[in-house]
């Protein structure tokens, strides 16, 4: 744990420093499917009605909000009209998680998607939606008035007995979930989500909780191997049915994980830094036998790096991004 910190990024320092001709890709990106890109580009449309505006009367604007990497977000925002409209119109690129303030923290949309809410400003915890996804946000919606996804945040206890308190609270969520899925006619597309949310949340609170206990504690942690077992439930679940807004954080974290297991073998080859980036980038993308999650840390690393405004250094990277990065969201985005 006392070499976290330094190796998080160590990989990153290692591509900064990195001195490399640039090499002229022989292969340009692949194009996708004519009918992937004419979807990938297709609009969504969110219209809204704010009732009994005058309750909140601060309230002038609606603001979207699409998360990215590395914590970058796109913000949309967008005049609420004297009589309470407003309209929304972006590209979200695929099916995905996004947040529009003040009406709804999470939001599920897709290209092409034409939604319209409508918000009582009397009634603050109930949004009616029309159009389409309204079901399944209509579903969101409703049982995250009963589920809030939160884990302990007391940081001194022990590694495994934080990790035991929080395998019992996701069971916890998952009886919440069951007993809103008796009481409501679920959708799979809002099974789908519900299960995806939960995991994710539990993930986040187990990959925080090693560096912050060790800044509390200073006790490393011995066996990472129990503790991180819960790597195979993000594995199970992570998939591009729905790009979830915590993709991004806990992707982050797992990349770094997977990092530090090979910490040592990386030191042993500090002197020849292009094998270090070869080798770190073929272990994020085979450590997985989920594809998706592989492209999807790849291309969180190539994010981190890039952000250093090494721009030779995509020269560099170029047929790995062509070889292993093929997901339309990710390779376009990219």
């Amino acid at each position: 744990m006392k070499t976290n910190i330094f190796f998080i990024f160590i990989s990153i320092g290692f591509l900064y420093s990195c001195t490399t001709e640039s090499k002229d890709s022989e292969n340009e990106i692949e194009p996708v499917l004519s009918s992937a890109v004419s979807f990938y580009n297709l609009p969504a449309t969110i219209t809204g009605e704010i009732l009994n505006l005058e309750v909140y009367p601060n309230f002038k604007e609606v603001k979207l909000t699409i998360p990215g990497f590395e914590g970058d977000e796109t913000e949309i925002t967008t005049i609420i009209d004297d009589s309470g409209q407003f309209t929304i119109k972006f590209y979200p690129k695929t099916k995905r998680e996004i947040k529009l303030y003040p009406i709804e923290d999470i939001l599920v949309i897709q290209p092409g998607d034409s939604l319209h809410i409508v918000k009582d400003f009397k009634d603050i915890g109930n949004t009616s939606f029309h159009g389409d996804r309204a079901e399944l946000n209509q579903q969101i919606s409703k049982f995250r008035g009963k589920y809030l996804g939160r884990y302990p945040s007391d940081y001194t206890q022990s590694y495994l007995d934080f990790r035991n308190g929080c395998d019992k609270e996701k069971n916890n969520n998952y009886q919440r979930l069951i007993e809103f899925q008796e009481n409501n006619l679920c959708t799979d597309e809002f099974n789908n989500w519900a299960i995806k949310q939960i995991e994710l949340d539990f993930c986040e609170a187990l990959f925080h909780y090693p560096l912050r206990h060790f800044a509390r504690s200073k006790t490393e942690l011995a066996d990472s191997s129990e503790y991180f077992s819960f790597i195979d439930n993000l594995e199970d679940k992570f998939d591009n049915s729905i790009v979830m807004s915590g993709y991004f954080e806990t992707t982050e974290q797992y990349m770094n994980y997977q990092i530090m297991k090979r910490q040592k073998e990386y030191q042993q080859k500090v002197a020849n830094k292009d094998t270090i980036v070869d080798l770190i980038i073929e272990d994020l993308f085979s450590g997985t036998e989920n594809n998706y999650l592989a492209q999807f840390s790849l291309r969180t690393y190539f994010n981190l790096s890039l952000k250093a405004n090494k721009t030779d250094w995509i020269d560099y990277c170029s047929n790995q991004i062509n070889a292993k990065i093929y997901d339309s969201f990710l390779r376009n985005n990219l």
